[in-house]
């Protein structure tokens, strides 16, 4: 149902209203997930629910609900189906014009003389849900899918290796470490932006883990089985290969581990 509110209202109901703007951006318009399925037609407004179609009646017929004198009527107040056939009664503000408001209340008429009614309570059904009943799960699930852009890469984290190293790996893979390269296009002054460790070039995340010289040395200062194997794979995707051999009970396994950012 549509809840008539001013914009110059404070309060609670204001910030209720001001939902279905922030849905309707999110492709939620509760104007249309909400549907009411018309038995006695005492539970549902006439103009302002949708129980008619795919949209209220009040959007769908904007002339006419302009004449109406009482905008908040029920279904019953106006729609009264029967065996001998639908019964329709109006309360206009003034008598129809010819024209568009006319052809507007003939094609209402059209509609209402097609509509179906079932027996019992009025009920409300939620489009989003497979059990046509509303969940803030529902609501969530359809959100979570709305503006997602698949990554082009995923970080694949290594549970061999302790937190605080995937994190700097991780870090790395988003270019979020502060090397000397990324102070610079931070707009940090520095005085030099030139490896700490070799000083041969600049210092960036892709430089220190792979191409700096300090970091192949440290490849090959392994525990004995172990071997390190740094590839890089692109210009941003770092790739590690731990190779470890393990020993027990007179058996020896070879174990390779990947850690790729």
């Amino acid at each position: 149902m549509a809840i008539p509110a001013k914009v110059t209202i404070v309060g609670p109901w204001k910030q209720i209203v001001s939902i279905n703007d922030t849905l309707v951006r999110r492709g939620i318009d509760l104007k249309k997930v909400i549907r009411a399925e018309i038995s006695n037609g005492s539970n549902t407004y006439f103009w302002l629910d949708n129980w008619l179609g795919e949209i209220p009646l009040h959007i769908r017929f904007p002339n006419i609900f302009s004449l109406e004198n009482n905008k908040l009527c029920k279904v019953n107040e106006h729609f009264s189906p029967n065996s001998s056939g639908p019964q329709v009664t109006w309360d206009w503000a003034r008598p129809i014009l010819v024209g568009i408001e006319s052809t507007e209340l003939q094609n209402l008429l059209d509609v209402l003389l097609a509509a179906i009614v079932s027996q019992g309570l009025d009920k409300q059904f939620w489009k989003l849900d497979s059990s046509s009943l509303f969940t803030v799960s529902s609501i969530k699930k359809f959100l979570s899918s709305v503006d997602r852009t698949q990554p082009s890469r995923v970080f694949s984290w290594n549970n061999w290796t302790r937190k605080k190293v995937g994190m700097v790996a991780w870090r790395a893979e988003k270019d979020k470490l502060p090397t000397r390269d990324a102070l610079l296009r931070r707009r940090i002054s520095i005085t030099d932006a030139a490896c700490v460790l070799c000083g041969d070039y600049v210092e960036s995340s892709e430089h220190l883990f792979v191409a700096c010289q300090f970091a192949q040395k440290c490849g090959r200062i392994l525990p004995p089985g172990a071997k390190f194997h740094p590839l890089l794979l692109s210009s941003s995707k770092i790739c590690w290969i731990f190779t470890v051999t393990v020993r027990g009970r007179g058996k020896e396994k070879t174990r390779c581990k990947q850690s790729s950012i």
